[in-house]
């Protein structure tokens, strides 16, 4: 049984990776607003200025924003690439690799080496598609079971490295996705203390000092804003502070969390099919009664106390936050929700459970290919693609003189996409030089159209760039709306200065 599964493991892993590589294989990547606004973040600390205490702003609270550690993590890549996606969009799927292999370790040092590929190689399924759109929350998937080991083997051998280690690594969590590591921090906290103080390990209390490194990051950006984050924090509890709120009573919000418990966990391996759901739960609710019961399984049982305390706990803590709770969020459980179910291979017969998985492995791909599978036509003709965004821009300047200025209109105003892809191919024209948001003789509008009636481009055209006269020539994309207009603008037409509060820099992250 053993082979087999080794073999089985081997071949989906290997499936995986090749869709996990599939974007960089055509030297692309996902290109949204918040990758944009990352690649305008590690090329700020690269060419400009090397140390920021904050990373991108958070989604949830206003005013509060992520560590700076997924920006630091991919500027070697960015390097090595000169500024290029493509080539860390091959970093990215050498990460996910990575974390494979982490949760192959993890399973295999608590459980077994079945029960680790196993684990890996459902997380290898769910994770795969989501490789060319890596963005900051999939560094906290990554520490996950790193923290969860840890904390685990504390419990096990009550040793102040395995606290340092598993505090410290719950730290790393909570500088990619505070929305995942702070609750689980704060749920932590009582039972490692009250652990401590049953065992009278006082002076394990001085581990929590650890925490300091990694969240060091916020201690000073707050002290050096005026307490910017905590001010954040305190008026959104308190309804000071209500922008991105649901407006919803406080049952409905805690049966959506009850929902969440039961669906969206599991859903990370059930793909939410119904039937999938129904066997898992059986699964789970067999598998723990075997657990609990049985003398054997004696020294697993703090892993699963420890999880369902912390999966559960998290779910019911976020009551307290009124926002929309994104599956980014929460998506580090994915791989401790992986290695949960693949537990109970150790539990229940075998040879069933094999096949349980097979038909999880089979209609996870199906599920996944069908949903997220991008064809060859996709690179370099979506909006939302690198590629696309990277021949606008070089379309720009194969046609420009040697000075002109630009400017972008994007739906949510910020511009990243179309932005970035500019600085990086001025890299590649040295005999021209662009000036994003100012108008010259020449002057280029980068606009991607927007559904929404209030956002008009015209209007944006006309009272915010002041440019109020048709085109001289415009560039459009087969298969998107996204359209560039050149302008030969007279001098009097250039001093009509353009709006200065429109958004071109990171001051809102």
């Amino acid at each position: 049984m053993s082979k087999i599964i080794k073999l089985l493991a081997l071949i989906i892993i290997v499936i995986s990776t090749f869709f996990a590589s599939w974007f960089a294989i055509h030297k692309d990547i996902v290109f949204h607003t918040d990758i944009a606004r990352d690649f305008l973040l590690i090329e700020d600390v690269v060419r400009n200025k090397p140390i920021t205490l904050i990373g991108p702003r958070s989604g949830g609270i206003p005013g509060v924003f992520h560590g700076p550690l997924w920006t630091y993590i991919n500027v070697p890549a960015f390097i090595l690439g000169n500024g290029n996606p493509a080539v860390v969009g091959w970093f990215w799927v050498v990460l996910y690799v990575v974390d494979i292999f982490i949760i192959y370790k993890v399973g295999k040092l608590i459980f077994s080496q079945e029960v680790g590929l196993l684990a890996a190689a459902l997380t290898a399924i769910a994770t795969a598609f989501s490789v060319p759109g890596f963005f900051n929350p999939f560094g906290a998937v990554f520490m996950a079971p790193i923290f969860i080991y840890f904390l685990y083997r504390y419990i096990q051998k009550k040793k102040k490295k395995d606290l340092l280690l598993g505090l410290f690594s719950l730290g790393l969590a909570i500088q990619f996705q505070m929305a995942f590591g702070v609750p689980i921090l704060v749920l932590l906290l009582p039972v490692l203390l009250f652990f401590i103080i049953k065992n009278k390990k006082y002076s394990h209390i001085a581990a929590f000092l650890i925490l300091l490194i990694p969240l060091s990051t916020f201690i000073l950006f707050d002290l050096k804003h005026q307490f910017l984050q905590t001010h954040s924090v305190i008026n959104y509890l308190t309804g000071k502070e209500n922008s991105g709120k649901v407006d919803k009573p406080f049952s409905d919000i805690l049966n959506s969390r009850i929902h969440s418990i039961i669906h969206d966990g599991p859903g990370f391996v059930t793909q939410d099919n119904q039937w999938l759901l129904l066997i898992f739960g059986v699964i789970m609710v067999y598998g723990l009664y075997k657990v609990f019961t049985e003398k054997k399984y004696r020294d697993k049982r703090s892993f699963y106390l420890l999880l369902l305390y912390l999966y559960v706990g998290y779910w019911l803590m976020t009551v307290l936050y009124k926002g929309q709770m994104w599956g980014y969020y929460y998506w580090p459980f994915l791989a401790l929700v992986a290695l949960f179910f693949t537990s109970f291979y150790e539990v229940i017969d075998k040879k069933l459970f094999i096949i349980i998985f097979l038909v999880f492995v089979i209609f996870g791909l199906n599920v996944q290919y069908k949903n997220n599978f991008k064809p060859v036509g996709y690179f370099g003709h979506d909006g939302s693609s690198w590629l696309f965004n990277y021949n606008a821009a070089k379309l720009i300047f194969a046609d420009a003189p040697s000075e002109f200025g630009y400017y972008v209109f994007t739906a949510d105003q910020y511009g990243y996409p179309p932005q970035y892809a500019m600085h990086y191919t001025q890299t590649q024209y040295k005999n021209k030089k662009s000036f994003p948001y100012v108008k010259m003789a020449t002057t280029y509008l980068m606009i991607a159209p927007s559904n929404n009636p209030t956002i008009d481009d015209g209007w944006w055209k006309k009272e915010k760039v002041k440019i109020d006269k048709k085109p001289d020539k415009v560039f459009t994309f087969p298969g998107s709306n996204f359209r560039i207009e050149k302008y030969t603008l007279t001098p009097a037409e250039v001093a009509n200065k353009s709006d200065d509060t429109l958004i071109h820099t990171l001051i809102f992250r």
